[in-house]
């Protein structure tokens, strides 16, 4: 009895031995949850961008967030992934504009939402990343601003 005791504590322990791979252990929480968020999109995202649809991404930090823009919405990922929405308008104008002012609301069941985007020809470089675009773009949404970088 004590041996099938001792063997399956030995086969817990080496089936428990994964490798862990220097290369894609995220070092910071930022990072960490940049990766995520990233990830939760991927597939559609990868779609998009075979078929052209994306005009601009955009993405910034603290707290972090990624956006992308079609034609007739915006892909928004908020608050290191805890919140995510599709806002439906005309973003076509971003395909020729390099600066770009827009405010929107919405009324959805009663609750009123805002959503204001500036975009600006200047350089900007990504915090995480070090990254350079040459857009920099600031998201307003329900009053809590979102600043970072964007390129297409």
């Amino acid at each position: 009895m004590k041996i099938i005791l001792y063997l399956s504590i030995v086969i817990v322990f080496v089936g428990c031995n994964t490798e862990i791979k220097d290369d894609n252990v995220p070092t910071s929480k930022i990072e960490a949850l940049t990766m995520l968020g990233e990830d939760s999109i991927e597939a559609e995202t990868k779609e998009a961008e075979l078929s052209g649809d994306i005009i601009l991404k955009a993405r910034g930090f603290e707290p972090g967030w990624y956006a992308e823009f079609y034609a007739d919405r915006v892909k928004l990922l908020l608050n290191y992934g805890k919140d995510s929405l599709t806002w439906k308008a005309d973003f076509s104008d971003l395909k020729n504009k390099k600066n770009f002012k827009s405010s929107m609301k919405e009324n959805n069941n009663g609750k009123e939402a805002e959503l204001t985007i500036i975009l600006k020809e200047e350089s900007c470089t990504e915090a995480a990343s070090g990254d350079n675009k040459e857009q920099s773009i600031t998201i307003i949404y329900n009053n809590q601003s979102y600043s970072g970088c964007a390129g297409r």
